[in-house]
């Protein structure tokens, strides 16, 4: 009778232990008095937190297990909650500051939302989706990108609580945006390079100034030298005429860089901004593996391009101010956590292949 009394207890036991972990509610990850994170969108952002630990800064190559990894003095897996967690804080400032402006979504916002959900999840929704985030959740954090870019422009757009003007931002653009073509002519590299590779290499220095020649001397366009360097390494004869060859206007294949940008390298970079004037004349920029005869504009002279990088160099200005008033917008947040979702949904059990 004993016996059978204790296996009854341990029965009622278990049976009560299984009813508690069952009636657990992994739904939501925090509640923000009352505005809850789905545990879908908490996934989310823990793997997006995932992907940035990957590619950290303290990550060592010889530790092949990230989870093994300590990241700013944090093992990754905590590091990884954390990060998830200050994405969900900032999810809900944005969203509390979207209704305290009383702001609203245009139909255009609306347009581009859609766009923005519909390429992510093209791209991306093949990892996602197996890790328990549906296409809606990924709508959801398109409309919180799309809310924060409107508040973005509420602060300091046009007619903004603390306007830009364009001719402020035009100052901005000139100093930090270079506007350029530039046709890139690849070196043979190695320690040991032979007799005949390092004749080749002085073959294409020789090309990148008579190409610098051509442009400043006999009136050719960026793009006319850069259809005949591809001839020359296609070993075929260079026919400007030919039906087969479309020779580009210089001012469709512009790219603007950043005066802080590393691509495609900082040296060249520095001496776009250094060396070159913005008068339309090319120079033959040498770097370690390659040498750049590169042109650069004068950006105030194009201002469609203005108008069309206007948000970017918007964004460029006031991003950090931006962040700032988020980070304070995110201070009083005093969010409950629901510790078996976030211990259901593991980093550990995250899987991106």
């Amino acid at each position: 009778m004993k016996m059978m009394k204790k296996m009854i207890a341990v029965l009622i036991i278990a049976c009560t232990m299984l009813s508690l972990t069952a009636c657990q509610d992994t739904t939501w990850a925090y509640d923000y008095n009352g505005k809850k994170i789905p545990s879908g969108l908490y996934i989310a952002f823990t793997m997006d937190a995932y992907s940035q630990a990957m590619y950290h800064k303290d990550i060592k190559s010889d530790i092949k297990n990230l989870m093994k990894q300590t990241l700013d003095k944090k093992p990754a897996k905590q590091w990884i909650i954390d990060s998830a967690k200050a994405t969900a804080d900032r999810y809900v400032a944005i969203d509390n500051q979207f209704e305290v402006l009383g702001l609203k979504l245009t139909e255009s916002d609306q347009k581009m939302i859609k766009k923005s959900t519909d390429d992510k999840w093209e791209q991306v929704g093949k990892y996602y989706e197996p890790n328990g985030v549906s296409k809606e959740t990924m709508n959801l954090v398109s409309i919180n990108q799309q809310k924060e870019s409107v508040i973005f422009e509420k602060y300091y757009g046009k007619g903004g609580i603390e306007e830009v003007s364009n001719a402020n931002l035009l100052i901005h653009f000139k100093e930090n945006f270079a506007s350029v073509n530039m046709l890139k002519i690849p070196l043979e590299t190695g320690d040991k390079l032979t007799d005949e590779q390092k004749t080749n290499n002085k073959t294409l220095k020789a090309k990148a100034d008579e190409y610098a020649k051509l442009i400043n001397e006999q009136g050719k366009s960026y793009n006319e030298v850069q259809d005949a360097f591809i001839h020359y390494k296609a070993g075929s004869k260079h026919n400007p005429n030919a039906k087969d060859d479309v020779i580009l206007k210089d001012e469709d294949t512009k790219q603007y860089i950043k005066k802080d940008s590393k691509v495609p390298s900082e040296k060249v970079v520095k001496a776009v901004f250094n060396d070159l004037k913005p008068d339309g004349k090319a120079v033959v920029i040498p770097d370690e593996d390659a040498y750049y005869v590169a042109i650069r504009y004068d950006v105030t002279k194009d201002p469609s391009q203005f108008d069309k990088m206007r948000e970017s160099i918007l964004f460029d200005v006031k991003g950090e101010d931006f962040k700032k008033l988020v980070d304070k917008w995110k201070e009083p947040l005093k969010p409950t956590a629901n510790n078996a979702s976030i211990n259901r949904y593991d980093p550990k059990k995250i899987k991106l292949k």
